[in-house]
């Protein structure tokens, strides 16, 4: 899942694949919302957790794990979004999350280098152990540092045209 804002509104979207390494999205969901909340730093939450419980809610397929674009948790003590989600929404399958930008504090992130980049993902997870966590996202479908899924969403939040979702 991911979200997008502009001057005038949001947007999040949620993609499904059928396996960590196939980068054909077989489902996606996108909603709008005409009020983007300002961005506060180390507080992100505020922003984007309102919009991916909306899209969550709607998803009509059924999920084996919550990729965000974000943190699960900024430290040990210091709930991050995906934190969050999974408290909102009670969640129990595995959230993982991609950062793809250190946040200072966030020293237990695992880091994983994809491709040919040498600038690292940063995986935290919840409900699953962040090393699984660090190897899937490792192995995910696509030859550079973003995984395919990752800018699928990013492009589906964003109301960029997409390839045909493979049934």
């Amino acid at each position: 899942m991911d979200c997008h804002y502009t001057d005038t509104g949001a947007a999040a979207a949620a993609c499904g694949i059928t396996a960590w390494t196939h980068g054909d999205v077989v489902a996606r969901h996108r909603i709008t919302d005409a009020v983007a909340h300002e961005y506060v730093p180390g507080e992100f939450f505020r922003r984007e957790l309102p919009l991916l419980l909306r899209v969550l809610a709607e998803v009509d397929w059924p999920l084996e794990a919550i990729l965000i674009d974000a943190y699960v948790d900024l430290a040990p003590d210091h709930p991050g979004l995906g934190r969050r989600l999974v408290e909102a929404a009670r969640l129990v399958l595995p959230v993982i999350g991609v950062a793809k930008t250190r946040y200072a504090g966030a020293t237990h992130a695992i880091e994983v280098l994809r491709g040919s980049s040498t600038k690292p993902l940063l995986i935290t997870a919840a409900n699953i152990a962040a090393e699984r966590a660090a190897e899937l996202v490792h192995g995910m479908h696509g030859a550079n540092r973003i995984p395919t899924l990752i800018l699928h969403a990013d492009h589906c939040a964003r109301g960029m045209d997409l390839p045909p979702v493979r049934s």
